[in-house]
């Protein structure tokens, strides 16, 4: 069907989509779509049920056919379109059960030239009634008057001018005579209104018709909260629960009668005295207004009030329940003063913390200002250190209860000690003890008095416990006596995946998945092939260096990241596809040997794993490295150590040990970690290529200089030599 809008005089076509039930008819039915859509001369947009999935999050549930949604992906990506982003209800699907399961089966897909031309198209996913569909409208405008306010762009900062006029009236509005001398916040907040004052004016006249294109964006994409659709609240009931709530969110609870034990860190866990002298050192030199308030800050008198306050602007599919915004500020106060913090700095800290007020901004508009009576502010670049120093106590209190021998950690054998109890990483945390009814109810209590503390809440629903070694009866016991779900392996962990056993290449796929979305061909028509390299190398970097540190990739995933690459970097212009000139391997290659430098996820994998063994034997690790010395070394160098057995990622480690020795030599000491037929100890070549011949017939391949030296008689071969082998 085409279309023709007279506003924009603009002539495009739609294409409605009801794809098949029957999955057995979904390859012929992407080969139609295919055809339609490559005999399209206008620009196109293409919408419907099409009764596939592009991604596992698609789904509620794990029941997700990865062939079929990689044919539906790649068929969008040879096709160049591009899905319009959807707002509101997460699926848009449901078979309205008791126990429901949830799809994302509609969706819009456009061509390039139809994005081009509405670049501010976008999709809002509205409450079903009486239908197990979710319909697809356009978001509508709100066009309701919002409060004015300054915004500060940041490409004035490149306009030719700009500074030294800002500069020009800051220095104005210095040297304005007042009645008495100004505070030092005084004559900052005078300096900055007029500032502020000039910079809306001046930015009145410049970029109109970007700010009128942003205002169009702003106001076209709309927030719809999830749980909306199951409560079905008016706009009105909405405000008032963000204020509310917020209001409560920032309310300090009462405070307990549980403290930090004194000697909770010791020793090396204290902060040193030289570094509480840096930390209280007097500020440097900078601009005057700057300048005053931090010396007014150095020695206390300042209300910091009236410069530390915030928005919170309400934000679609939000997490209400924010750790940073929930940690008691006495508790925050008091581990400061445990670690050994110099008293006046921790003044200095507390004062910042405490001093801020905060305001909801809900679609433009601001409410008023309210004091915050707990938490840490989202987006300040000191909160994280404060946060992990909160956390550090959970570390402390578990680990105290092991020397108490209220838990007992897993693998005391590997680890040393009492064995491993936490790991943790921000709020990502993993707690290992043994299941016995001591030990979890134990854990529990530690818990709750952890929480109670720190006023963090600890949501035992959202935890997963994953029992190993006990029946399923007693799995699910542990489980409710934590009051959390019983989870199962393969699970997560800082977006890695972790098993019991090991991982296939469905397993690892969805993560591989996602670097189809960063890099799609579409994208790619609009880019140089300069710009196209640079996307390439930093979608890989963020999205799978991680999880190729950890894991040895089956060579089918990594065909299918360079077929992305490769799809990406030759992606043509007008939907057509263009020829690879070049082979892919050859464009991988440094730059130096005529690539592109573009990352081969095959020779990276490769790399990162080889880095543990060169860490192992450099001995520069703590934990892991300990656990790896006493599970898999017990006392021997790497080249010894039995090679067959072990988990994933110590098989995937060790079977690069012959890279290892590449480009590798060693100074020999004693001897007994170097190997005497392959490593480079005589000479720029190991005695495997020098004497090929002695090798194939040498006893003990992995026999050590030390052995072989001191007792030649060990250096054995399995049948004599003869005049031949002589005179070679």
């Amino acid at each position: 069907m085409e279309l023709y809008e007279r506003a924009l005089n603009f002539k495009w076509e739609v294409i409605l989509v009801y794809g098949p039930a029957d999955h057995s008819r979904s390859a012929s039915f992407l080969e139609e779509l295919h055809r339609k859509v490559s005999a399209a001369s206008l620009p196109l947009v293409v919408g419907g049920d099409f009764n596939l999935l592009r991604f596992a999050e698609d789904k509620n549930n794990a029941n997700v056919n990865f062939v079929r949604m990689q044919m539906f992906n790649d068929c969008i990506a040879d096709l160049g379109l591009r899905e319009i982003d959807r707002i509101g209800a997460r699926f848009t699907w449901t078979n309205r059960q008791a126990s429901p399961t949830q799809s994302v089966l509609e969706r819009v897909l456009v061509s390039p030239e139809w994005d081009l031309r509405c670049s501010l198209a976008s999709l809002r996913a509205i409450t079903r009634i009486g239908s197990d569909h979710a319909p697809l409208l356009p978001s509508s405008a709100d066009e309701r008057p919002l409060t004015p306010r300054f915004w500060f762009e940041t490409f004035w900062l490149s306009q030719t001018g700009f500074v030294a006029a800002v500069g020009a009236r800051w220095f104005e509005a210095r040297a304005h005579p007042h009645p008495c001398p100004p505070s030092a916040i005084d004559s900052w907040q005078f300096c900055a209104k007029h500032g502020r004052q000039f910079m809306k004016g001046w930015g009145a006249n410049l970029g109109r018709d970007l700010r009128e294109c942003k205002k169009a964006l702003l106001t076209a994409i709309q927030a719809l909260d999830l749980r909306a659709d199951a409560t079905s609240l008016s706009p009105e009931e909405w405000l008032s629960r963000y204020d509310l709530f917020y209001r409560s969110l920032f309310s300090a609870a009462p405070r307990s009668g549980l403290s930090l034990a004194c000697d909770c860190w010791t020793g090396l866990q204290l902060v040193y005295d030289a570094e509480n002298a840096a930390l209280t050192a007097p500020f440097s030199e900078g601009e005057p207004e700057i300048m005053a308030i931090f010396d007014k800050f150095y020695v206390g008198p300042i209300d910091l009030g009236r410069l530390n306050y915030g928005t919170i602007s309400l934000i679609p599919k939000i997490d209400f329940h924010k750790a940073y915004g929930t940690v008691s500020w006495p508790f925050l106060r008091e581990v400061l003063l445990r670690k050994g913090f110099n008293d006046r700095w921790i003044t200095r800290v507390m004062q910042m913390v405490s001093c801020g007020r905060t305001t909801v901004n809900i679609n433009g508009e601001i409410g008023p200002y309210f004091p915050t009576l707990c938490g840490v502010r989202q987006g300040d670049p000191f909160s994280p250190f404060l946060f992990n120093m909160v956390v550090d106590a959970l570390a402390a209190i578990l680990d105290k209860a092991k020397g108490a021998g209220h838990i007992r950690g897993i693998t005391p054998h590997l680890a040393g000690g009492s064995g491993i109890s936490l790991l943790q990483y921000a709020d990502n945390t993993i707690i290992m003890v043994e299941g016995s009814e001591a030990d979890i109810s134990n854990l529990k209590f530690l818990l709750l008095c952890f929480q109670q503390m720190s006023g963090l809440k600890i949501n035992f629903d959202k935890g997963d416990v994953m029992v190993m070694g006990y029946s399923s009866a007693e799995c699910l016991d542990i489980a409710n006596r934590l009051n959390c779900r019983l989870g199962s392996f393969p699970t997560t962990y800082l977006g890695t995946p972790i098993s019991d056993s090991r991982l296939t290449v469905a397993d690892l796929r969805p993560i591989v998945a996602k670097l189809q979305t960063r890099i799609e061909p579409w994208q790619g028509r609009w880019l140089s092939k300069a710009a196209r390299t640079i996307l390439i190398n930093s979608s890989l970097s963020s999205l799978l260096l991680f999880l190729m540190s950890f894991y040895s990739l089956h060579e089918t995933l990594h065909h299918e990241i360079a077929k992305v690459q490769s799809r990406f970097y030759w992606a043509g212009d007008n939907n057509k596809h263009k020829y690879h000139m070049v082979n892919w391997p050859d464009i991988c290659k440094p730059r130096e040997q005529g690539g592109l430098g573009i990352m081969c996820s095959k020779r990276m994998n490769i790399a990162l794993l080889s880095r543990w063994l060169w860490r192992i034997s450099q001995g520069h690790g703590v934990l892991w490295l300990d656990i790896i010395q006493n599970k898999y070394l017990r006392g021997q160098p790497p080249a010894f150590c039995q090679r067959s057995g072990g988990s994933q990622f110590w098989q995937s480690v060790v079977q690069l040990l012959p890279v290892l020795h590449i480009e590798t030599s060693i100074s020999v000491g004693s001897g007994a970690a170097t190997l005497f037929w392959f490593d480079r100890w005589a000479g720029d070549t190991p005695f495997t290529a020098r004497f090929p011949d002695l090798f194939s017939i040498a006893v003990d391949p992995l026999i050590s200089v030390e052995r072989a030296l001191i007792d030649l008689g060990r250096l054995a071969f399995r049948r004599p030599f003869g005049p031949p082998d002589f005179a070679a």
